[in-house]
């Protein structure tokens, strides 16, 4: 605010990326099943925090692989009993079953084993609480310190503070309406076809509203003015959380519950009858597809944007 520092920015060590990029950033590693991260190396140079990113990341990969074997045997008897001509609602609703509680075990097992992999990080890298110091960002004014008079400290107004942290939930639920009222558009355009063009409108409208909400979401945040660093990640989450729980998930909801109200209804399927949870499980694997294609489209334009980036600084 006193024009003392206008900005500021990390520099690079280009020997210690190289040798990163060597041991972390090459093809090789994709045939890697065990997605095991160097998570000291990345520690020692970007830090505790992204650390723990990467280290979720490569955990979460195995987890997820390892429900690949139980998918396999559910996919296997669904082959079954088209094959053989077995009962296919009977076998539908055993397999639901019984890899929902697969799922449940695997929840609850990985979940356990990545807490004992955070506290063996937390110990080896002396992670203290850093979250209680003040954020360099923090706006207010140096008033006495409510804990002791003789001190001063920055401290917002309590009042705009609060209007504020209304506003940017007010915000939040704006968006979450829209996203709702985009899906209804949706279901009213494709009237409950669900195909491989509406799995592709889908995902756009996701990315779309995603990268639209993004931006909102750090400056809602921002905006907020939270004093210590811990309270402006919490409430980032928390928004993001909501609005991509809407804008993910909602027009699973939709299918699941109120497409047989519609008078489009459930689409008929050959055995079983009118049936929204086979379109469920239908517009979920396409959409899913289709996203994870856009995923990687995304990380190679922000890969190519670098590129450039760092290319008209070396000129």
């Amino acid at each position: 605010e006193e024009g003392v520092l206008l900005d500021w920015y990390p520099v690079h060590n280009r020997r210690r990326l190289h040798e990163l990029r060597a041991m972390w950033a090459t093809t090789s590693v994709m045939l890697d099943f065990s997605f095991r991260q160097p998570a000291h190396v990345i520690h020692h140079y970007y830090g505790a925090r992204v650390a723990f990113i990467f280290v979720w990341a490569g955990y979460y990969c195995k987890a997820l692989f390892a429900l690949l074997i139980p998918s396999l045997v559910c996919l296997g008897l669904m082959v079954a009993s088209w094959y053989y001509k077995w009962e296919e609602k009977m076998v539908l609703e055993v397999l639901q079953l019984g890899f929902g509680v697969v799922v449940i075990i695997w929840g609850a097992v990985a979940r356990n084993m990545f807490a004992q992999e955070t506290n063996f990080f937390v110990q080896c890298w002396a992670v203290t609480d850093q979250g209680m110091l003040p954020r360099g960002g923090y706006r207010g004014d140096l008033l006495p310190s409510p804990l002791n008079g003789n001190e001063t400290e920055r401290q917002a107004s309590p009042v705009r503070t609060t209007l504020c942290n209304y506003f940017s939930v007010l915000v939040t639920v704006f968006f979450c309406v829209l996203v709702m009222v985009a899906i209804y558009a949706w279901m009213m355009v494709f009237h409950g076809r669900m195909n491989l063009v509406a799995s592709i409108a889908l995902a756009i409208q996701i990315k779309v509203f995603e990268l639209i909400y993004r931006p909102v979401a750090m400056w809602l945040t921002n905006l907020e003015n939270h004093k210590y660093q811990v309270d402006f990640v919490n409430a980032l989450v928390w928004k993001t959380f909501a609005f991509q729980f809407i804008n993910y998930y909602y027009a699973f909801f939709y299918l699941m519950i109120v497409q047989k109200y519609t008078e489009a209804g459930c689409p008929m399927v050959s055995g079983i009858g009118h049936d929204c949870i086979w379109a469920l499980r239908k517009q979920v694997l396409m959409t899913v597809g289709v996203l994870a294609v856009c995923r990687i489209a995304e990380v190679f334009a922000y890969w190519m944007l670098v590129k450039v980036m760092l290319w008209l600084e070396d000129r």
